[in-house]
């Protein structure tokens, strides 16, 4: 499930301010509204314990709680994000438009109503559209937040003489660079790579960027 890590992290923010707030609604929201019919599948059982923990040890409560919910989460999100794929091949054939607004900010077209669009923040990783207001508070996200972070978020987004998007991934570190491949950000860490023996770049080149 892509985005894992930031979807605990936000369903751990989100309960510990949920449930000071108001326990009860946000335990009926978790156990009823969040994840709409696969919420048949949460195990009631395990889910109350992982309650009756949050009584003595909050934290502890909240970790057990995320666990029980993980395959409903993940069920749910795996079906968001069949959709935000089903986004990205009308994005690639030029029927969608994303359009970088900057400071991590994305408009993302309406693929049901061509003349509305939602807002996307990849920083908080928010959207203003009525699924992620509905789930947000159980850490999840929304097919127009994967969409924008397929595209924007993981590498340099080019554009081919076709229009269409290619990626460009951004190794870590220098020494991950594919033996059969190389990728050019720059003079020197070009310089950098070729010092390392990389024989995939030729020496004695410029590279512009």
């Amino acid at each position: 499930m892509k985005l894992q890590k930031e979807i605990a992290e936000e369903f751990e923010r989100q309960a510990t301010e949920c449930f000071q707030k108001d326990f009860s609604k946000h335990k009926n929201y978790l156990l009823k509204v969040a994840f709409g019919q696969n919420s048949s599948i949460i195990p009631k059982q395990d889910f109350d314990d992982a309650i009756t923990l949050y009584g003595s040890d909050q934290k502890a409560g909240i970790s057990m709680l995320f666990d029980v919910l993980l395959p409903v989460i993940k069920k749910t999100m795996d079906v968001v994000y069949s959709r935000a794929l089903k986004l990205f091949d009308k994005y690639d054939s030029g029927l969608l438009s994303v359009d970088d607004l900057g400071d991590g900010n994305i408009k993302v077209q309406s693929d049901s109503d061509p003349n509305a669009s939602y807002k996307v923040n990849l920083n908080s990783l928010e959207c203003d559209c009525p699924y992620f207001q509905k789930v947000k508070f159980a850490g999840m996200v929304c097919k127009h937040i994967y969409l924008a972070n397929e595209i924007f978020s993981d590498g340099v987004r080019q554009k081919t003489s076709h229009n269409k998007p290619n990626f460009i991934p951004m190794p870590e570190r220098l020494d991950t660079v594919i033996t059969d491949a190389f990728f050019c950000y720059g003079s020197q860490k070009l310089s950098k790579r070729e010092r390392r023996g990389n024989s995939n770049i030729p020496s004695g080149i410029s590279y512009v960027l």
